[in-house]
C-alpha cells in the first residue's frame, strides 16, 4: 500500500507544542535466487520529521533505498492492554532508485 502519513503533536520538556511527522510504508526486498525460485521480503519501516515529508510523497512501486536502524517497537493495545511488538527499520538516510532492473544494475556495475 501506500506510505501511511501523519502528522501529531507531541509535548516537549518545556510543555511546549511541536509538531512532529512520521510515515509508515513497507520495502520489498529480492531475497535473492535459489534455483527457479525467487523470495521476496517486505520489511516494515518507518521514517520522521524531514524524512518522513520526503517519502510520505512515493507511491506504491516507487524505487527506494534507505538504511537505518532495526527497532523492537512495543506497545500495549488499547482495549485488551495485551503486549504487541513490531521489529522495523527507521530509515534515517535514503534515495529514489532510478535503475529499473537487475540487468541495468549489471550493465552500470561492469
Amino acid at each position: 500500500s501506500d506510505p501511511n502519513f501523519r502528522v501529531f503533536d507531541k509535548t516537549n520538556k518545556d510543555g511546549g507544542k511541536q509538531e512532529m511527522a512520521v510515515v509508515r510504508f513497507t520495502i520489498a526486498m529480492d531475497g535473492g535466487k535459489d534455483g527457479d525460485s525467487k523470495e521476496t521480503a517486505f520489511v516494515p519501516c518507518e521514517a520522521w520529521d524531514s524524512a518522513a515529508d520526503i517519502i510520505g510523497n512515493f507511491r506504491k512501486g516507487d524505487r527506494i533505498s534507505g538504511y537505518g536502524i532495526l527497532r523492537n517497537n512495543k506497545w500495549l493495545t488499547k482495549d485488551t492492554q495485551e503486549e504487541r511488538r513490531e521489529l522495523v527499520i527507521r530509515v534515517s538516510r535514503f534515495f529514489e532508485v532510478n535503475i529499473k532492473s537487475r540487468s541495468e544494475v549489471e550493465a552500470v556495475n561492469n
